[in-house]
């Protein structure tokens, strides 16, 4: 989905990623400007239990959207276990393997010369 709102923010481009686990598939969204000109940051939430990707509270979409008018592409995928991403659900120090995952394919979506970090 590319377009200007109405409410006069800037072009985004928001589609869904697939990002390989390495205890299974790790659905995601990527937000992410759409307008030409530099992404300034790269952004990877990693939903957990209770603030998954997509949802009832949403707190991540909204934080996605606000950014992405500043130059922020963001993607957001569920840890493994929650939300619709596969495996088991387990403890935040077990997520490691999965924030690199989700991290190499941001860094795929913005390239090698943008800075990333991570929101959990």
């Amino acid at each position: 989905m590319t377009g200007t709102r109405s409410t006069g923010r800037p072009s985004r481009d928001v589609h869904a990623v697939v990002v390989d686990g390495p205890a299974g598939v790790l659905p995601g969204v990527c937000v992410r400007p759409a307008e030409p000109g530099p992404t300034r940051l790269g952004v990877l939430l990693l939903g957990a239990p209770g603030q998954t990707r997509a949802g009832p509270r949403r707190a991540w979409v909204r934080l996605a959207e606000a950014c992405v008018d500043h130059g922020v592409a963001m993607l957001r995928i569920d840890a493994r276990g929650e939300g619709d991403a596969g495996g088991e659900r387990t403890v935040p120090d077990a997520w490691w393997p999965d924030v690199v995952a989700g991290l190499d394919a941001l860094r795929g979506l913005v390239g090698d010369n943008v800075p990333l970090g991570v929101v959990a």
